[in-house]
């Protein structure tokens, strides 16, 4: 159990760290403090810089700079150094208690919270956890907290034993000060100094990847745009501050060329041309509500509109590989292509290295352990970029990566404001709830995405006729999660996706699960006219039994009338688009056709005056002119008659853009007055419960 009472130590210590760093605000006193207990606790009577520094992250798992540490040791009085000896004063009186008395007490409330995860998972899985899996299971739960990585054995019951315990004040604060701690930690890893956090005062231009674009714009979700909100108002605040653009957004020509893609796919699928993938919420965002494509083309249009008032810049650099000296900042692809994940492409790495590979030759030489400096850095949301960026052959030790996620900037920007502690609780970045919901959903989704393309190709082999699919189609529609979805009450319905591999075996269990429900309900209703024959006597047994058998038949009837209203809301929706797509080409027609033929009359009477006109001595001619005359003397009379508004109506159509898209609207809601769209009409309890009494 050492490994565990390890990481629980390394919990513990960064609570504390980030108490000592709000009470005093300097982090040489906090982690002198640290030293001082690995002093005491290791009796130490001599010590070098390298091995006080490896006690402290064996013992507290803060990974210190030797710098910090040598600095923080000038703040102990009762050590002096000799050589590269530090001596500890035999006379001195040591007194680490309160720090020890406050790591205890975070240890023990962290050994409180990880003792509820154990029974939380043993009632989930209905077994009993070994040591074995008790270790790893709570060093999984250490790193979630405290990492920005997500486990991947346990990483479904962490997350969604977050979730459950999000009503628990006490529970939440706790972990959310362990997160706290990391965020100063790590906010001290990329200084000049060690006073004090670096103010943000040089440059530094930050490149958004398409995930984050979507984030932005709302596509992927309102946390997700939340967190994006939240990075965006602190980076306003700093060019406020400095009355100056110091932190500028771009985005490279390939999220644009990307971007562009996925609106061109969303045409495809508003057309019936390509299938919905449910797990891709931003496409999910795109298409909903879309009936024609030009509705697609208008969101791609207010998608960009968004990108300029938020000032957010297409990268200017246009060539970056035409150089030999650029070349020593490339990366090499070779072994990640080599190492690469089975559902990750060598085109994904490559785009991915391609990104990265952009900031490096921005940097150039740029000093990168210090954040400030840096100068350029790409924003991503992308675990592929992530796992290149964080590779020891692209990154060295203790430099800042090319790539990192909101999270880290957000955080970075509050502390570089000087912005208090107290506050920064109402960060979703740095709430822990938030990190297990965009956990859990992410991986919920991920399961949906591989199911679907299970699906597709099996599809395409023949394996499944007309109502199988639209079946299979509407579960995984239905399986698909936000992360703000996921509240301490309905977790544990978007779970069951999570055990499941094979899209076949998927669609087995909803059967047998629609099966087994009609069976239990039938079982009730016999045991229920058992009771009936056989007269119970106490009648609030009677009462209760007659309750639950009519609602678990209730359950059963109103699933399968949710099932065909979806079934016939999709029906509406299509019977819908196909008729106001075919009324709206008739009007379309009609318009150009009175458009056109109004102005070829008007062109045609005008140029007949002008030609015939110019020689009168001709009778003929003349004759012609006289009648052209007298037709534009009779238009005055005529005119009152004329269905002008007709005419302006059509020009209107031809010649403006929002016109059509109303004319569009007008048709939709007109169908929906003459064809109501359809009711979910649901069971009551009380109907079955009638119905039951009834049956004898």
């Amino acid at each position: 159990m050492d490994r565990i009472s390890d990481k629980r130590k390394s919990m513990a210590a960064l609570a504390v760290f980030r108490d000592l760093y709000n009470q005093k605000k300097d982090v040489y006193h906090a982690i002198s403090e640290f030293l001082k207990l690995a002093i005491v606790e290791n009796h130490l009577k001599s010590f070098d810089l390298h091995e006080i520094s490896e006690l402290i992250k064996s013992a507290n798992g803060l990974d210190l700079p030797l710098a910090v540490v040598k600095q923080s040791l000038s703040r102990l009085k009762f050590i002096h150094k000799e050589k590269s000896q530090y001596i500890v004063n035999s006379e001195a009186d040591l007194d680490a208690e309160q720090i020890l008395k406050d790591t205890q007490r975070e240890e023990a409330e962290n050994l409180n919270i990880i003792n509820q995860l154990y029974g939380f998972y043993e009632s989930k899985t209905e077994k009993t956890m070994s040591e074995g899996d008790k270790v790893a299971l709570c060093n999984e739960f250490c790193a979630f907290v405290i990492d920005d990585t997500n486990a991947p054995l346990y990483g479904e019951y962490i997350s969604e034993f977050i979730i459950k315990q999000s009503t628990d004040k006490d529970f939440v604060e706790q972990l959310n000060q362990i997160r706290q701690g990391v965020l100063i930690f790590v906010a001290f890893s990329y200084n000049t100094n060690y006073d004090s956090i670096d103010k943000i005062d040089k440059p530094l231009s930050i490149y958004l990847d398409t995930e984050i674009l979507f984030h932005m714009c709302g596509l992927n979700g309102a946390v997700y745009k939340r967190l994006f909100d939240e990075f965006y108002e602190l980076v306003q605040e700093i060019n406020r501050r400095a009355r100056k653009k110091l932190v500028r957004l771009f985005y490279f020509s390939e999220s644009e060329d990307e971007v562009n893609a996925f609106f061109n796919v969303a045409e495809r699928i508003v057309r019936r041309e390509e299938r919905l993938d449910p797990s891709k919420q931003a496409m999910r965002s795109i298409v909903n509500g879309c009936g024609d494509p030009c509705e697609v083309i208008a969101k791609k249009t207010d998608f960009f509109q968004i990108l300029k008032e938020k000032e957010v810049t297409l990268d200017p650099q246009e060539r970056y590989y035409d150089k030999e000296v650029n070349y020593p900042f490339l990366i090499d692809c070779r072994e990640f292509c080599e190492n690469k994940d089975s559902d990750v492409t060598d085109k994904d790495i490559y785009r991915k290295v391609n990104l990265l590979n952009y900031i490096s030759i921005k940097r150039g030489y740029k000093g990168q352990a210090c954040f400030r400096n840096v100068g350029h850095i790409l924003l991503s949301a992308n675990k592929v970029t992530f796992s290149i960026a964080s590779s020891p052959s692209v990154r060295e030790s203790y430099t800042v990566p090319l790539a990192t996620n909101l999270s880290f900037l957000t955080n970075r920007f509050w502390i570089s404001l000087n912005k208090n502690l107290t506050n920064i609780s109402a960060l979703q970045s740095i709430n822990i709830i938030t990190k297990a919901q965009i956990a859990l959903s992410t991986r919920i989704n991920d399961n949906v995405g591989k199911l679907y393309k299970q699906y597709v190709e099996e599809d395409k082999k023949g394996k499944y006729d007309l109502e199988k699919s639209k079946a299979c189609l509407a579960e995984l529609h239905r399986s698909i999660v936000e992360p703000e979805e996921l509240t301490a009450d309905k977790a544990e319905g978007y779970m069951d996706v999570l055990s499941i591999d094979d899209i076949e075996y998927y669609i087995a269990e909803k059967s047998l699960m629609d099966a087994k429900m009609k069976e239990d309900s039938m079982r009730m209703k016999h045991e229920y006219e058992i009771l009936q024959r056989e007269k119970v006597s106490d009648y609030e047994k009677h009462e209760a039994t007659i309750k639950k058998a009519a609602n678990e038949i209730m359950i059963v009837r109103n699933n399968a009338k949710k099932d065909q209203y979806e079934i016939e809301l999709r029906e509406y929706e299509n019977d819908k688009n196909k008729k106001c797509i075919d009324s709206y080409k008739k009007i379309r027609g009609k318009n150009i056709a009175i458009a056109v033929l109004y102005s070829l009359f008007i062109i045609v009477l005008y140029t007949l005056s002008v030609i015939f006109g110019k020689d009168s001595n001709i009778l003929y001619y003349s004759v012609i002119t006289i009648l052209v005359g007298f037709i534009l003397f009779l238009i005055q009379f005529i005119a009152p008659f004329l269905k002008y508004e007709r005419i302006k109506s059509a020009f209107k159509f031809c010649l403006c853009k929002k016109y059509r898209i109303q004319n569009r609207k007008d048709l939709m809601d007109n169908y929906s007055k003459e064809n109501p769209v359809p009711i979910l009409c649901l069971y009551s309890l009380e109907d079955i419960i009638e119905e039951l009494r009834n049956v004898n």
